[in-house]
C-alpha cells in the first residue's frame, strides 16, 4: 500500500504520520483508518509541497 517514513506528536497529542502511498490505494487507506475508528485527514502535495487536495474523515 505504501510506507510510513516518519511520525511524531503535536502539542495537542495528535499523531502525525508521513509517508508515500500509491494513489490507487488512497481509498483503501481511508477505509483502514476509519475501520480502526481513527479520525484522520490526508493531504496530497505536489513536488513543491503545495497542497493539491485535502480529505478529512
Amino acid at each position: 500500500m505504501g510506507a510510513a517514513t516518519a511520525s511524531g506528536k503535536t502539542d495537542d497529542g495528535t499523531t502525525l504520520i508521513d509517508g508515500v502511498i500509491d494513489p490507487q490505494r488512497i481509498d483503501d487507506l481511508t477505509r483502514l483508518l476509519a475501520g480502526l475508528g481513527w479520525q484522520h485527514s490526508l493531504e496530497f502535495p505536489d513536488e513543491d509541497n503545495n497542497i493539491l487536495e485535502e480529505r478529512h474523515h
